[in-house]
């Protein structure tokens, strides 16, 4: 075994690890213990990730919900973008509050996903990331600026808002739940809140879930499967350049 691949599966043990619940039954090392360059099989290092190995890879391997068709990236909107960020907004909730707009960035969803299955090894593949998810409560002012800097990257994830593009320009929103509103509440990730990506997003009042936006994904897929529902990506004009 290929030194590269013990780290690796060290790398998936640790985070399998932090969601689940597993004691394996293993010897303890007894002695500091170095990892060699060698393309030969490392019996000390097999031994230590055996344990682990089955049951991570059968919990990664679990499907969480059926997809209709694939979800794919793109611009201005994408089924890829519109699917995960509807899942967010319908299905998660803080104290009993459903977030009026849900919105991620285009690069924070990093791989696209099939149709038919979805493991919980795609939603570790589509966000591997750390963020947590956040709501913020937000004025039409703030919402103006926040949905200038979407524009300017020519559209991103959104759900629950119907935007209409001139180029690089917004010309015109709507919320759909409460169109004429003087505020709104914007779930979307802690890295986002924080400038990240160059969004600038300025809100007056912050609630923090403490749920990974993976975690996030994973419970409402799961939420979707136990009522027999299915995801189903699809493009329908809620981002659209209107020239």
């Amino acid at each position: 075994m290929r030194i590269t691949k013990v780290i690796h599966q060290v790398f998936h043990l640790i985070v399998w690890s932090s969601c689940a619940s597993y004691t394996p039954k293993s010897e303890p090392l007894t002695e500091p213990y170095t990892l060699s360059s060698s393309n030969q099989t490392d019996t000390k290092a097999e031994a230590l990730i055996r344990p682990y190995r089955e049951p991570m890879q059968a919990s990664m391997a679990e499907t969480l919900c059926i997809s209709s068709a694939a979800a794919v990236k793109g611009l201005p909107e994408s089924t890829l973008g519109n699917a995960i960020t509807d899942l967010l907004r319908n299905e998660i909730a803080f104290a009993g509050r459903m977030a009026d707009i849900c919105f991620l960035n285009t690069g924070g969803l990093r791989v696209e996903w099939p149709k038919g299955a979805i493991t919980r090894n795609h939603v570790f593949e589509l966000m591997p990331f750390e963020n947590e998810l956040v709501m913020v409560r937000m004025n039409r002012t703030q919402i103006d600026t926040f949905l200038a800097g979407v524009a300017a990257k020519g559209g991103a994830p959104l759900s629950g808002v119907q935007l209409s593009l001139d180029g690089l320009t917004v010309q015109s929103w709507s919320v759909l739940s409460k169109p004429d509103q003087r505020s709104y509440w914007l779930l979307t990730s802690d890295y986002l809140v924080n400038g990240g990506d160059k969004y600038n997003i300025q809100y007056e009042e912050l609630l923090r879930l403490n749920i990974k936006v993976r975690d996030g994904i994973e419970t409402a897929l799961i939420q979707l499967n136990k009522r027999g529902e299915t995801l189903n990506p699809k493009l329908d004009g809620r981002t659209k350049q209107i020239k």
